[in-house]
C-alpha cells in the first residue's frame, strides 16, 4: 500500500517492525513495515535515522514531493538489481533495442489512450451523441500517429525528439477526448500540470504522482535501474525508467479512477479550494482519493483468461518482461494494453 504524508510537522520514527507516526495534533499511529509498498511525502515531514534504516532494510523507497511532483526519491540498496542486469539495461541504450523499446512504450501509450477512449464513447453513444462523435475524432488523430512511430529508425538519440512530439500531439487528442465527459463546473479544458488550476487535474497529478511510486516499486523488483530510461533518458536526476514504464498504465488506473470518482459525485468541487491559483484537495477529498487509488490498484483488472489481477502484480510483470527482454531471455517486449 502507499502511504501519503502530507500534514506539516508530522513526526515519522521506528518502534520494532513498524513506523511510529506522530501527527501534529498530537495523535498517533503505527504501520506495520510489512504493509508497506512506498512511502510518499508531500510537506515538511521529519523522518527519523532508525525510520529509514528500516524502510531501507525492507527495500520500501520514499518519494518526496512538492506541488505533486516527485524532486527527490530515497532509492534503498536493496532496490538495486543484478550487476548483469543493469549492464544490458545501459548497454541497451546504445544500439536498437533502446529505440525499439522507446518506441514500444510510447505505441502501448498510444493504444491505451484509444482503447480507454472507446470504452468513454460505447457508454455515451446513445444519450451523449455528440460527445460519442468528437471522442471518435479524437481516437481517429491518435491512430494517425501510431502509424507514423512505426516509421521512425535509428538509435534512440536520433528520433526520441520525434517519437515525444508524436507523443504530445496524441496527448493532447486524447486529453481533448477525455475532458468532454466532464461538466462544465469543473473547470477542466485540458491536461494543465504545474500548477493544476481545476479539480480534475490535481487529481490526475496527484493520481500519477502515487502510481509513480508503485511503478517505482515493481521495477526495483524485478532487478532494474529506474534511473536508466529510454524515451526519458535525456532528463538529468529523474528516474527516467519510471516515466517510461508509467505510460503503459495510467488510463486504467489513474484516469479511469478520477472519471469514475467524479462521475459518481464521490468527488466534487467542495473538495478541493483554489490557493493562488493552484487548485488544492481539502483534507477530506484527499483521504477519500488515496483510499480509492489504493483501493483500485488492489482490486486490479479483470485479465482475458477471467482472472483478476492487481496492478501491482501486473506492473511487475511487465518490469520482468522487460528483464528478460534486456538480457536477450526474450526476443521482443510485450507492453501492457487494456484488455477491453
Amino acid at each position: 500500500m502507499t502511504y501519503v504524508f502530507d500534514k506539516p510537522g508530522t513526526y515519522i520514527g521506528k518502534k520494532a517492525a513498524t513506523l511510529n507516526i506522530k501527527l501534529p495534533d498530537k495523535t498517533r499511529r503505527e504501520i506495520a513495515v510489512k504493509k508497506i509498498g512506498c512511502l510518499i511525502i508531500c510537506t515538511r515531514v521529519q523522518l527519523s535515522y532508525d525510520a529509514l534504516k528500516l524502510l531501507a532494510l525492507h527495500g520500501i523507497p520514499v518519494i518526496f514531493v512538492s506541488g505533486n511532483r516527485p524532486i527527490a526519491i530515497f532509492h534503498p540498496f536493496a532496490l538495486h538489481g543484478t550487476v548483469l542486469t543493469r549492464r544490458a539495461q545501459f548497454l541497451a541504450y546504445l544500439d536498437e533495442r533502446g529505440s525499439y523499446l522507446a518506441k514500444m512504450f510510447i505505441k502501448a501509450s498510444l493504444e491505451n489512450r484509444t482503447r480507454f477512449l472507446k470504452r468513454i464513447r460505447r457508454t455515451r453513444k446513445v444519450l451523449h451523441p455528440e460527445i460519442a462523435e468528437k471522442i471518435e475524432k479524437c481516437i481517429e488523430k491518435i491512430k494517425s500517429k501510431q502509424f507514423e512511430i512505426d516509421g521512425l529508425n535509428g538509435i534512440i538519440d536520433d528520433i526520441r525528439w520525434q517519437l515525444m512530439g508524436l507523443e504530445g500531439i496524441a496527448a493532447k487528442q486524447y486529453f481533448d477526448g477525455f475532458r468532454s465527459v466532464f461538466p462544465d463546473d469543473l473547470e477542466f479544458k485540458g491536461r494543465v500540470k504545474r500548477p493544476p488550476r481545476d479539480p480534475v487535474n490535481s487529481c490526475l497529478s496527484f493520481g500519477y504522482t502515487m502510481l509513480y511510486g508503485d511503478v517505482l516499486v515493481g521495477i526495483a523488483a524485478a532487478g532494474l535501474e529506474p534511473f536508466a530510461g529510454f524515451i526519458h533518458a535525456d532528463r538529468s536526476g529523474k528516474p527516467s525508467l519510471a516515466l517510461d514504464l508509467i505510460e503503459e498504465f495510467r488510463q486504467v488506473t489513474v484516469d479511469r479512477l478520477v472519471l469514475k470518482l467524479f462521475s459518481r459525485k464521490k468527488l466534487g468541487k467542495d473538495d478541493f479550494a483554489l490557493e493562488e491559483s493552484r487548485c488544492l484537495f481539502t483534507d477530506r477529498g484527499k483521504e477519500l482519493f488515496i483510499k480509492e487509488y489504493n483501493d483500485m490498484i488492489d482490486e486490479g483488472i479483470l485479465m482475458p483468461d477471467g482472472k483478476q489481477v492487481s496492478f501491482k502484480k501486473l506492473i511487475i510483470k511487465q518490469a520482468r518482461l522487460l528483464t528478460r527482454y534486456l538480457v536477450g531471455k526474450s526476443p521482443t517486449y510485450d507492453p501492457f494494453l487494456i484488455p477491453w
